[in-house]
């Protein structure tokens, strides 16, 4: 499993903002490769281009069961890179992007698609899928509604849509990384270098 993802701190007034690419293992993303940006702020298809390009020189697509991201990682330009590599990968949609059928002329805004869904109840929509400004990346679509109300819509190509939920969820496995880093102390405020708890402890803290 391999999990892309962005973490940003200050020092001061100036931004520290990080892309990352790891392989997710038994509850923790060891990187692999990362990008220093020169900017604060969100991270744009060029950028997740070719960090993970530079992972590929390391890890052959037939090698990695999927590629996992988050909202910020679904421009058309990474899809399409993504599928050019034959690379797998579930990426969660916002909920304003539209979607619908790849044979059909219309989409809807994702959140629709999901309206009917039951609580904590997870669903796929029928046949391939294309979003919004990705019209050439066929998609298979997960829908599942949260106890809070909100959606999660994922977005599959390559791995077993069956799998797609279980998939995204080691997505916060990078999280324990930025922890063990210090990245998240440092976020919040806090000593990066604090040692009142242990690793795994630390960990744990910022584990939603």
């Amino acid at each position: 499993m391999v999990v892309i993802d962005r973490t940003e701190w200050h020092f001061g007034q100036t931004a520290v903002n990080v892309l990352t690419v790891g392989v997710a293992y038994e509850g923790i993303t060891f990187p692999v490769t990362s990008a220093t940006l020169g900017h604060g702020g969100g991270s744009g298809a060029d950028e997740h281009t070719e960090v993970l390009v530079q992972f590929l020189r390391a890890v052959r697509p037939d090698q990695i069961r999927a590629l996992v991201a988050d909202r910020e990682f679904t421009g058309s330009d990474f899809l399409e890179m993504l599928k050019e590599q034959k690379v797998s990968f579930v990426v969660r949609l916002r909920t304003g992007r539209p979607a619908g059928p790849a044979s059909r002329n219309w989409s809807l805004p994702a959140q629709m698609l999901a309206r009917t869904c039951r609580l904590q109840q997870p669903s796929l929509l029928g046949g391939r899928q294309v979003v919004v400004r990705a019209e050439t990346t066929g998609v298979r679509i997960g829908l599942k509604r949260l106890e809070d109300g909100s959606f999660l819509i994922l977005a599959s190509r390559g791995a077993d849509p069956e799998s797609m939920f279980e998939l995204y969820r080691q997505r916060w496995e990078i999280l324990a990384s930025f922890a063990a880093l210090g990245v998240q102390r440092l976020r919040f405020g806090g000593d990066p270098f604090e040692l009142s708890r242990t690793g795994s402890e630390s960990c744990l803290a910022f584990l939603p």
